[in-house]
């Protein structure tokens, strides 16, 4: 080429200006008039060799000068102001708009349906429908699929299509992608090679589309309100139908250009199937509030199968000349009130925390409610002199015997005949009672009588009265001989349901006062029929005739609360039983711990109770002259088991004297201390004298005689004794007493409560603040995945203190049950739902409430409150697993070390640690089966699927080094994103990826609850199958 020529064409270049290499660059896209450039303006270039021209519009086609004042978008099509917009003939009238919707997210009539013609000079013929001119990119989550394709916008226009069936206005909306592309001059010597370029990508017809204003779609915030555009069909053409495809079109690209060198290919944008839409519906949204300062606003684009949720930089703005505009010029004249919705995550959040605060203040107020009611309710006092009832026991009695429904029939006889006790261990067998026969009660009047047991310390005392009151373990000891109610022969369940029993130790709750613990023995085994002021009269009398009024406030006292003394415990205990005036009342040592004082007042007040027709047996070591005259019957055993004396008291004196080998008493000596002392001081055989005199005395005879008579009485009346069994209160009345008792004790020793809910949220605003707004690359998956399997290990490892719950009230339930105050069926009812209410359901809603937010983990109402039920069946799985435990452990130490062992099993194999498709491991047999036995397995893997499950595009951030590709970049970046599903995260470790699979995973959890919670109960019945205290 010549030299002039060069410069001359170097000269050329410098002076052309940006219009001309418009021309140049551009011809395919202004001959087409496509992209549309508006208002003068022309496709614009950039002079770059790479496709990331002639995609959008300008000045003169210069990218810096951009769109003309007043105007925007890839086009310049849309408005920013109405001083921009053209005058308009209406109605014969000429008009300047009104505003320009630059602001509306929503179509308004005017922009659907455009009134007049536009004024000469201006753009022409009004085109229906709102448009929306979006530019790809505007969040980073989605950037990178921006630069695949430089300059790419997307033209869309919303257009009316008629309403729906229910009426609800339908929209179809017209979209069209543009993406830079080369320019045309740079390939003289192949002159077709851009013969079909086209900026257009592709363009489609979305049909069937509704608008609803709601609450954001992720990502954007639930809490604000969007403009969303959901479409139900779909037809995409790539490339456009009024572009000419390039021969030999494929996947890849064009094909060959004939005549050219074979390199050289026709140059059009080819249609990723990754990024292209297909002839299937979509959905576009927008925040109504969300317009910035430049007038843009960050919209998103998703279609299901297309990989990623797209973020779009739009803007908008029709020119619009009758609607009412507030003055700026830009504001959105379309006024829509905003729908006033709770959204999902705020009513989780409100009703999670609500759930909280009633069941803590329902307890408290509860718990508060029965302690404010006094026993000194009545207008009336009870007691008209209170020395009257410390002076007069019998008083004291008659009136607590005004509070009493009257007894039917006669009193109770019990008769007992030939009674041989032995005690079992593993080395050998002792018998403890030989042959023991006797009987309490009055004969010759419908009233009760008292029988003492007395004899040396070992004699067999206790265990007469276990063996008598059908409280005797059948796994320790064998027994003989027959007991009798009446004259009927009666089972150890039938003496338990007419009689009542204190036994030697005081086992009460320690934290309940005096008055708590009687009213909540007399509302549960006094009649139904008994109304609340009786009850509490009840009560009243009773602490009154036992002189422990005083103390109706005072805590009972436990290992960490001081309390009452030993001898106010015991008339406690003793006010338990008499509160019911059972049939028959047996007492082991009612006075030890008492003064004399008050042990004589005791006895006397169980003597009284005979004119209520109780039948008393007590066991008492030595008694007082005084505590001996008020004893109807006394049996005396020697130090090995048998009977020296059996009859009335007033006939014990004469009857020794009668043995001429026993000596006779000093003049001072009380009859009481001269048995014993006779029975301690004789050697073996004379006490083997005493007991075979004692066999064929007349006393005896007598004894016998009376039990015969009793029992041929029995079968030869046609209406026998009616024998009154203790009332039994309903099963839901013990459930509710039991779980006040439970909530009293718990809020009176808030420690262990305040350790779960304390340690709980500081856990998860701790958990919170260190898994902080997880991303959506593989860091925040890990994430993801780690903030979820340490909440389920932290509920798991905190239900080790379900551990002791059955050890530490046991000695109370055991004796409170063998009484018949209520069953074990109600009390393990009451005991879990107490466990579980406070300490399992109530804890896991922190996390649902504060962590489940701060992570940013799934932001839909659905998957946050089924994040919450699962942690909370895997607390109760995890608690009901630790019951079972601790039922089954002798004791609390031993216990922990295999609730621990346990409980790290089901972790290890809980999916997260382990991976269940690794053939070395999860494959094997033994994994598979604790895999399926593991509640953690279940619980983590429907965690997973419930967040990663149609939660929206996540990426895979690898991190090559060896194996980086030659054309990454070496500036330390790493540009690497592979966009997945998070079906394609669960399937990738080896989880369940369907709802399906989600919810079988639930129903599998539940179904372990349930098991253990059947294996609990089933395990407690039989420890306390032969547990008689």
């Amino acid at each position: 080429m010549p030299l002039f020529v060069a410069l001359g064409l170097a000269l050329a270049a410098v002076e052309a200006s940006p219009a001309d290499d418009s021309r140049a660059q551009c011809p395919n896209a202004l001959a087409s008039h496509d992209p549309p450039c508006a208002h003068g303006t022309m496709p614009a270039s950039a002079s770059s060799p790479h496709p990331e021209n002639c995609a959008s519009c300008a000045v003169d086609g210069d990218r810096e000068r951009g769109c003309p004042s007043g105007w925007r978008g890839a086009a310049c099509d849309v408005c920013s102001s109405r001083d921009a917009c053209d005058k308009r003939d209406i109605g014969g009238v000429t008009r300047d708009a009104s505003a320009c919707t630059s602001k509306c997210w929503m179509p308004s009539e005017e922009e659907l349906r455009p009134i007049g013609v536009a004024r000469a000079g201006g753009e022409g013929e009004m085109v229906p429908g709102k448009l929306f001119s979006c530019a790809c990119g505007g969040d980073a989550k989605t950037d990178t699929y921006c630069g695949y394709q430089a300059n790419t916008t997307i033209s869309m226009r919303v257009v009316s299509d008629g309403v729906f069936s229910n009426g609800k206005a339908r929209y179809e909306i017209r979209a069209r992608e543009y993406g830079g592309m080369p320019r045309q001059d740079q390939a003289l010597d192949v002159p077709d090679k851009y013969k079909y370029a086209a900026a257009a990508v592709w363009d489609g017809n979305f049909t069937s589309c509704s608008l609803t204003v709601t609450s954001c779609l992720d990502p954007l915030a639930a809490t604000e309100t969007c403009a969303v555009y959901e479409c139900d069909g779909g037809a995409v053409a790539c490339p456009p139908s009024d572009v000419e495809p390039c021969p030999g079109r494929n996947l890849f690209g064009c094909g060959h250009i004939p005549g050219a060198d074979y390199s050289e290919k026709y140059w059009q944008h080819p249609c990723n199937p990754l990024v292209t839409p297909g002839n299937r519906g979509m959905k576009f949204w927008c925040n109504v509030n969300g317009t910035r300062d430049d007038g843009s606003n960050v919209c998103y684009w998703t279609q299901s199968g297309v990989i990623p949720t797209l973020a779009l930089t739009c803007h908008t703005g029709s020119c619009v000349y009758e609607m009412v505009d507030d003055g700026s010029g830009t504001s959105c004249p379309v006024h829509v009130d905003p729908p006033v919705y709770w959204t999902g995550d705020t009513i989780t959040r409100a009703v999670m925390t609500l759930i909280v605060i009633v069941l803590v203040a329902a307890a408290w107020a509860y718990i508060r409610i029965e302690a404010d009611m006094r026993y000194f309710d009545d207008d009336e006092p009870l007691v008209e002199d209170e020395d009257d009832v410390a002076g007069n026991a019998l008083d004291a009695v008659r009136r607590f015997e005004a509070t009493m429904q009257p007894r039917d029939g006669p009193s109770t006889i019990l008769t007992w005949r030939n009674v041989s006790v032995d005690v079992r261990t593993k080395r050998m067998r002792k018998r403890v009672l030989h042959d023991v026969s006797g009987m309490g009660g009055k004969v010759d009047a419908a009233l009760g009588g008292m029988c003492a047991i007395m004899g040396p310390s070992g004699a067999g005392k206790t265990t007469l009265l276990d063996r008598l009151s059908g409280r005797l373990s059948s796994k320790v000891y064998t027994t003989h001989g027959n007991v009798y109610i009446n004259g009927k022969l009666a089972s150890c369940e039938d003496v338990r349901s007419i009689s009542g029993y204190v036994i030697a130790e005081d086992v009460l709750p320690g934290t309940a006062t005096v008055y708590e613990h009687l009213m909540f023995h007399a509302k549960l085994r006094l009649p139904a029929s008994t109304s609340s002021k009786t009850i509490r009269k009840r009560v009243c009398a009773t602490m009154q005739i036992l002189g422990i009024e005083k103390l109706a406030d005072s805590f009972i006292g436990d290992q960490f609360q001081r309390g009452l003394s030993g001898g106010e415990k015991r008339r406690v205990s003793i006010a338990t039983e008499l509160l019911m005036s059972p049939g028959i009342m047996f007492l082991d040592e009612p006075t030890t711990g008492l003064d004399s004082t008050n042990a004589a007042k005791v006895v006397d007040i169980l003597s009284s109770l005979g004119t209520m027709g109780t039948t008393v047996l007590l066991s008492i070591h030595q008694p007082r002259p005084d505590i001996f005259r008020l004893l109807d019957r006394v049996l005396v055993l020697s130090g090995e088991g048998s009977v020296v004396y059996s009859g009335p008291s007033a006939l014990a004196s004469a009857h020794f004297a009668s043995m001429p080998f026993v000596t006779l008493p000093l003049a001072d000596l009380h009859i009481a201390d001269y048995m014993l002392d006779v029975v301690l001081k004789s050697s073996r055989s004379d006490v083997r004298d005493m007991v075979r005199a004692f066999a064929e005395s007349e006393i005896a005879e007598n004894a016998l005689l009376i039990a015969d008579t009793l029992a041929i009485q029995y079968e030869d009346s046609d209406q026998p004794p009616i024998v009154v069994p203790k009332y039994v209160s309903p099963y839901v009345k013990q459930v509710r007493l039991l779980w006040q008792r439970l909530a009293q004790v718990t809020f009176r020793h808030p420690f262990l409560l305040m350790l779960h809910f304390l340690s709980t949220a500081c856990a998860s605003v701790a958990l919170g603040l260190i898994f902080w707004n997880s991303r959506r690359d593989t860091s925040g998956i890990q994430n993801r995945m780690g903030v979820l399997f340490f909440i389920i290990l932290y509920l798991t490892l905190m239900s080790l203190s379900s551990l002791p719950i059955w050890k530490e009230d046991q000695i109370l339930f055991r004796r409170e049950r063998a009484s018949g105050v209520y069953g074990t069926n109600a009390y393990f009812t009451a005991v879990v739902l107490f466990d579980v209410i406070i300490l399992r359901v109530i804890p896991p809603i922190f996390f649902a409430v504060v962590t489940y937010w701060m992570v940013g983990l799934h932001a839909n109402i659905f998957n946050a409150v089924f994040c919450a039920v699962i942690l909370i069946m895997t607390n109760v799985a995890a608690s009901a697993l630790c019951m079972c435990v601790g039922i089954i452990s002798p004791s609390n130490a031993s216990a922990n070390v295999i609730g621990l062992l346990v409980l790290l099993v089901s972790i290890l194999c809980g999916g997260f640690l382990l991976n269940k498709q690794d053939p070395h491991s999860g494959g094997s047999v033994a994994v598979t089966w604790l895999e399926n036995l593991s509640f953690v397995n279940y619980a983590f893997e429907a965690l997973l699927i419930n967040e990663f499950l149609d939660a929206g595009t996540f990426y895979f951030t690898p991190k090559l080094v060896d194996s980086k590709p030659s054309d990454a970049p070496t500036d330390g970046s790493d540009p690497i994103k592979v966009p997945v599903s998070g079906k394609e995260v669960l399937d990738f470790f080896s989880f369940g990826d369907t709802r399906d699979v989600m919810m079988y995973d639930a129903t599998a959890l539940l179904t372990i609850v349930c098991t253990y919670l059947v294996f609990a109960f089933v395990l407690l019945k039989l420890s306390q199958r032969e547990a008689m205290y």
